[in-house]
């Protein structure tokens, strides 16, 4: 499968490129548990830049200090609802972002990372399927 990769065309083959790549998130099939760590992992991510973009607290600001290291984690831990929330993909928007007035940017990527949790779950399903076919 690699090596059907390597001999691809860089720009006449985008579309066979992008399926071999995700092909490879559960080793073509084989594994349902690669698509699961990197789906949490993921999420973790769009969990916190979200948490940080509806919150009136938290800024996007670099710090060294151990204080608001320490704030920031135990603002994102009362937030952890929204992590779970993130793993529906079927979730209302206005159901997880209970706020006003919402950015434009959170609107993005919540759609962004909808669309990422379906990928995935269509690749952790695929990797249950060598379980059934026997």
């Amino acid at each position: 499968m690699v090596q059907f990769l390597l001999t691809l065309n860089r720009w006449k083959d985008i579309p066979d490129r992008t399926i071999m790549l995700v092909s490879r998130t559960n080793n073509y099939g084989l594994s349902w548990a690669k698509p699961l760590r990197i789906l949490l992992l993921i999420n973790l991510v769009f969990f916190m830049v979200l948490s940080i973009l509806i919150s009136d607290v938290l800024r996007f600001q670099p710090s060294v200090n151990w204080d608001n290291f320490k704030y920031t984690t135990k603002h994102l831990w009362s937030n952890n609802k929204l992590y779970i929330q993130l793993l529906d993909p079927t979730r209302k928007f206005s159901s997880v972002y209970q706020m006003s007035d919402i950015p434009t940017a959170v609107y993005w990527l919540d759609s962004l990372q909808k669309l990422i949790l379906g990928i995935f779950l269509f690749q952790i399903i695929k990797g249950f399927r060598k379980y059934v076919s026997r």
